[in-house]
């Protein structure tokens, strides 16, 4: 909508009035203003990026199981709704900027993920949490908050830990499955639906240890790709066991910020 004044001719009305009751014609001429443009500032993408806060947050057993896509959709609404001063995207549908740039795994719990997000204007990092916190749904909680240089692009991901619990009947087998594992120069495992394909994963595999049945294990993460943590355990426990039925839980995201 333009600025300036415009004017709508309305169509030719037939007003009764005047004097003898008789009928006349007149044109109506309505003017009109336009409302105050809305704050960009405030609401539009193109706002300049002031601050951008790095949070830690965790999901419990069931809030595991939400795909990556909805816990982004859980943090933009809690976004919206918190009030804090976020940065929305441009475009017909704007959304809150917030960044996870790597994949969540679907089924594994942990306090360890991040994500950042946008401001355009200061909110202390402990607000925004507390904020946050009070509109994300149950299992979902940030955990830490803390400010980041606003223009560094988003960080990358280089490693993750695990701890698995091996069923009881896999253990008499499983050191000497873990010491395979480690000696061995490849394992290649399959991956796919109907499209099948294989996967060389032990070059991601930067350390393994039992104790007990507990299986700890530190994965690289690279651009190329990582090992997933089910996969290892399946390697360890052998063929019998429904390795979906492994309680896992991720213990450390190792992260750096982007060149």
């Amino acid at each position: 909508m333009s600025r300036k004044t415009f004017c709508v001719e309305a169509r030719r009305a037939e007003v009764t009035g005047g004097r003898g009751g008789k009928s006349r014609k007149v044109n109506i001429i309505l003017h009109l203003r336009p409302t105050s443009s809305p704050n960009r500032k405030e609401s539009k993408g193109d706002a300049a990026l002031a601050f951008k806060v790095r949070l830690r947050f965790g999901r419990d057993e069931a809030a595991s199981w939400y795909p990556h896509q909805a816990v982004m959709n859980a943090f933009s609404r809690a976004a919206r709704m918190s009030g804090i001063p976020v940065r929305f995207t441009e475009g017909f549908d704007p959304h809150p900027r917030i960044t996870i740039p790597y994949a969540l795994s679907v089924g594994i719990p942990g306090d360890v993920e991040a994500l950042e997000l946008e401001l355009h204007s200061w909110c202390k990092p402990s607000e925004v949490a507390a904020r946050l916190n009070a509109f994300l749904p149950r299992g979902i909680r940030v955990n830490r908050a803390r400010l980041v240089p606003p223009r560094r692009a988003s960080f990358v991901v280089t490693a993750a830990c695990y701890e698995a619990v091996l069923p009881a009947e896999a253990l008499p087998g499983a050191p000497e499955a873990v010491e395979r594992l480690l000696a061995a120069e490849e394992w290649v495992v399959e991956r796919g639906g109907k499209k099948k394909r294989t996967v060389d994963i032990r070059p991601y595999i930067e350390s393994l240890e039992l104790e007990g049945a507990t299986l700890s294990m530190r994965l690289k993460v690279t651009g190329r790709g990582t090992a997933r943590p089910r996969e290892i355990a399946a390697a360890v426990v052998g063929d019998g066991f429904d390795v979906r039925l492994v309680p896992i839980r991720k213990t450390k995201l190792e992260i750096r910020d982007a060149d």
